[in-house]
């Protein structure tokens, strides 16, 4: 764990008592009923023979529901998954760490958004060189034009330090690809994550598809404080 991060906590304000149980208890819900946070392809080996659409019914029964859900818990390790006790008590105080929080707990299409601005500014320098306008449209209908406006003005400015050196032709010929495009922001923010608290990373790992998840990337302290002003900046908050 990252220890820069809990000792930062003058980087904004702190939330309420309230907002903290609010996070907390939807942290314990992915552990105790993942069948409604944990991805499918998480869950889909454990439940095996059966098809989603069949997982699905059975747990119209109430009794069924909490029985899958205590089988996938223990299958996936998820009840011996541990949260730092100083991340717990920094989450009140230091907004990184309830921003993180809010990210893990989102729906996942608040996370996938986010996902396309921290790819947007980790292949800043890709998305600026793609010289044609067909590439660069393509790159464009792919990050959504948000990300792609993130990774034109503002990633130079506040986030330059995160910025990968890819090959823009290599990127234009995948920009197409979501699972590439998504992929990037999430081992970037697994990392960061990753730095900061094991356990979060975990749940973080949970809530996105297998295929996402593509091994590390080494953070040094100014990236860390990059990664943790776009999430401020750009992921989903809290509700």
């Amino acid at each position: 764990m990252n220890a820069g991060i809990h000792m930062d906590a003058g980087s904004g304000a702190g939330i309420s008592a309230q907002q903290a149980l609010l996070l907390l208890s939807k942290v314990a819900e992915t552990i105790m009923s993942p069948l409604r946070f944990v991805h499918h392809d998480h869950v889909a080996p454990v439940c095996s023979p059966l098809l989603q659409d069949q997982v699905d019914g059975l747990c119209k029964s109430p009794e069924m529901r909490r029985n899958l859900n205590q089988v996938v818990s223990e299958t996936l390790g998820a009840k011996h998954l541990t949260i730092a006790p100083q991340t717990v008590a920094d989450l009140r105080t230091t907004k990184p760490i309830s921003d993180i929080f809010a990210l893990i707990t989102a729906p996942y299409d608040q996370i996938e958004d986010f996902l396309r601005q921290a790819t947007a500014v980790r292949l800043q320098h890709a998305i600026r060189n793609c010289v044609l306008k067909a590439d660069r449209e393509r790159v464009r209908a792919t990050l959504g034009d948000a990300a792609y406006n993130t990774a034109i003005r503002e990633a130079p400015l506040f986030y330059a330090n995160i910025v990968a050196d890819v090959d823009h032709r290599h990127f234009a010929q995948e920009a197409d690809d979501a699972t590439f495009v998504l992929q990037t922001g999430a081992t970037l923010f697994r990392s960061y994550i990753r730095d900061i608290d094991e356990g979060l990373a975990q749940l973080f790992a949970w809530r996105l598809p297998k295929d996402l998840i593509a091994g590390n990337v080494a953070l040094d302290a100014p990236q860390i404080k990059s990664c943790t002003r776009l999430l401020a900046a750009k992921g989903p908050g809290l509700v």
